[in-house]
């Protein structure tokens, strides 16, 4: 995920029978004897796998129809909300917003043990040669596709004003939910929505996101947390007990301005990245810059030259990076510590506070190569995209 300054946290929030026991791989790895044997889920391409749950529910997104223009000349590509479980995919279909069917778009981040999963749905407007997105939060549970009510942290009960783009990001097993609408992160809970209020006092850019939510109700994400300037800062933080207490601002590495938290695990272990600077690359503002995967997780901080943190036990942790790679950031952490994320455009683990290209331990057709791992279960199940022959495909890590 990726803001970046006022006009980040600004354009993030206008979008942005199985045991459940914990595995830890083995370390000795080599191509001949991998640790992983890697899965190709068969979504149409370009798609990215988001998260995957205990039982082998994999959510994500996927390419699944071209716009054209009446000359025929490709506008962009139509994503839909995917679930894959057991060797079976399905799309989970899109509720248009402010269009016609045939733009209808819907993106899938989280899926909690039972099996819901949060997202956005909305319709893509090709007003521009970017085009505009607009979304509304959505749950899928028991086949139906349930959009989520938010109200506007200005007129607490007034709706989110028109257009302005919502997503839900994160899921736990009691069904509280977190993620962006506005200018304002939101969880939802037991049927009413709360805003995430910011750390900063500026008069304008004050933005919120919430991102990852665990099973105490713990919610990680990021706010706007500097003085004003050209470039406010954006600062994970992690909120212990919504409603009632003031957010912590977790900070961020030595010689970074931003940070973000991407998620948390049952012991309250923090993963995200840290960022130096601002770009606008991606998705900005709502907008499909080139065509590359419109999901907003990859458009927050694009951390460039950032590098990958975990807060633990109080301290904040340079995770560091691959030799010869000046990036890296963390995507997810299950319970047994593992964290997943990317290095240097190589989809990477951090197993006993060492890196690993996970390229160098799957059994994979030769032409692969795994760009970013996006999530891992308790299992030690690792979902991401990587590419082959050019072409953008998820794909599941199972260890052997």
């Amino acid at each position: 995920m990726r803001i970046i300054g006022s006009a980040i946290l600004r354009a993030a929030t206008m979008l942005i029978g199985v045991g459940l026991v914990s595995t830890v791989p083995n370390l000795s790895w080599t191509r001949n004897g991998a640790s992983y044997h890697l899965v190709d889920l068969g979504a149409p391409s370009p798609s990215v796998a988001t998260a995957v749950n205990d039982r082998g529910q994999i959510v994500g997104r996927a390419f699944v129809s071209d716009l054209k223009d009446p000359e025929g000349r490709l506008i962009a590509k139509v994503g839909h909300a995917f679930e894959w479980s057991a060797g079976h995919f399905k799309t989970l279909g899109a509720s248009p917003v402010q269009a016609t069917p045939d733009y209808a778009i819907s993106v899938a981040y989280s899926i909690n043990q039972r099996g819901v999963v949060v997202g956005a749905s909305g319709s893509f407007l090709p007003v521009s040669l970017s085009g505009l997105v607009f979304t509304d939060v959505f749950m899928y549970d028991n086949g139906a596709l349930i959009e989520v009510p938010l109200f506007d942290v200005e007129e607490a009960m007034k709706p989110f004003s028109a257009g302005a783009p919502e997503q839900a990001f994160g899921i736990n097993a009691h069904d509280t939910v977190v993620g962006s609408g506005s200018y304002r992160g939101f969880v939802y809970k037991r049927g009413k929505s709360y805003e995430i209020p910011p750390l900063s006092d500026l008069e304008e850019g004050n933005g919120t996101v919430g991102v990852a939510v665990n099973d105490s109700d713990v919610i990680v994400g990021a706010t706007t947390a500097g003085i004003p300037s050209d470039r406010p800062r954006i600062h994970a933080f992690v909120w212990n007990d919504p409603g009632s207490s003031r957010m912590t601002d977790l900070g961020t590495l030595v010689g970074y301005q931003n940070s973000i938290a991407m998620a948390i695990n049952s012991s309250g272990e923090i993963v995200g990245y840290a960022s130096q600077g601002t770009t606008d690359r991606g998705i900005v503002g709502g907008k499909w810059i080139g065509n590359r995967d419109p999901d907003t997780l990859e458009f927050y901080l694009l951390p460039a030259t950032g590098h990958a943190v975990a807060w633990r036990n109080g301290r904040t942790i340079d995770l560091g990076a691959l030799p010869g790679s000046p990036q890296s950031a963390a995507y997810g952490v299950n319970d047994a510590g593992v964290i997943v994320g990317t290095s240097g455009g190589r989809a990477v683990a951090w197993i006993r506070n060492r890196i690993v290209d996970l390229n160098e331990t799957v059994e994979a057709p030769s032409g692969w190569r795994l760009v970013e791992a996006r999530g891992i279960n308790n299992r030690g199940w690792i979902v991401g995209f990587g590419l082959l022959g050019g072409n953008q495909r998820a794909f599941l890590l199972v260890p052997n």
